[in-house]
């Protein structure tokens, strides 16, 4: 599995159980698509705590090495600037979480 996704089973733990100390996760669906080679999950958080800068909602969330990520936002804002897709790609939230 971990050839699949680039990033092994015990980074990919580590990470969700950082996330989970800001985020109450209230769903979580893998999904099994893309070539990045991040894992890419749909969530619905809510922010642990008041003040947050993200906003309880339904995010997809991808999780990956950093450069494949930096390469990955690139991508995502030329979509954005697309005046055929722009208008169907969701709002990146930045800075990643790190």
């Amino acid at each position: 599995m971990s050839d699949r996704f680039g990033i092994n089973e015990a980074n990919y733990q580590a990470f969700m159980k950082r996330f989970e100390e800001d985020f109450i996760i209230t769903m979580r669906e893998n999904i099994d698509s893309g070539y990045s080679g991040a894992r890419t999950s749909l969530v619905q958080i809510r922010p642990r705590h008041p003040g947050a800068d993200i906003e309880e909602g339904k995010y997809i969330l991808k999780v990956g090495h950093a450069e494949s990520a930096m390469r990955e936002m690139e991508n995502h804002k030329a979509a954005k600037r697309s005046s055929l897709l722009g208008d169907y790609v969701p709002n990146l939230i930045e800075p990643p979480i790190q």
